[in-house]
């Protein structure tokens, strides 16, 4: 008894529905409908080996499914605040190329650490924002207790 890879129609992988199946240039290729409505093709593999669970657009983006819960919200570190926070990306966005400090420029001047900043930087980024990674800290702050 041999058992395929066969992806069964109507089930759902993920948030995606299965519409149909076709070969391209010999490569296995899946038609799914996502949740939010949009439609596209994936690979069978991917979708069999649940590598592939959305279709990676719009609301389906994993940053925005956990955008809502506090566990994933942004934190400051220890040593400094959100006004300084706030000072440090105004530097590192300025509006001319001159103006603008490098991270490990505003590092040295503040006497902050490179890595901390870095990672502070890449939570501003994945927030959207200096404006939303304000509300998310100052909202993730009072859920805490902090």
């Amino acid at each position: 008894m041999t058992t395929s890879n066969r992806i069964e129609l109507a089930p759902r992988y993920g948030t995606l529905s299965v519409l149909g199946e076709t070969t391209v240039k010999g490569v296995r290729v899946v038609r799914v409908k996502c949740d939010c409505g949009i439609r596209k093709k994936v690979k069978a593999a991917d979708l069999y080996m649940s590598r592939t669970k959305s279709c990676g657009q719009g609301a389906c983006k994993s940053y925005d499914r956990i955008a809502h819960d506090p566990k994933y919200w942004p934190r400051l570190p220890r040593a400094c605040t959100l006004e300084q926070v706030q000072q440090w990306w105004k530097l590192y966005t300025a509006g001319s190329a001159k103006a603008r400090l490098s991270i490990p420029k505003i590092a040295e001047k503040f006497g902050v650490n490179v890595n901390t900043l870095y990672s502070l930087f890449r939570s501003v980024r994945r927030a959207g924002g200096i404006q939303r990674y304000t509300k998310r800290v100052s909202i993730g702050a009072e859920s805490n207790g902090a």
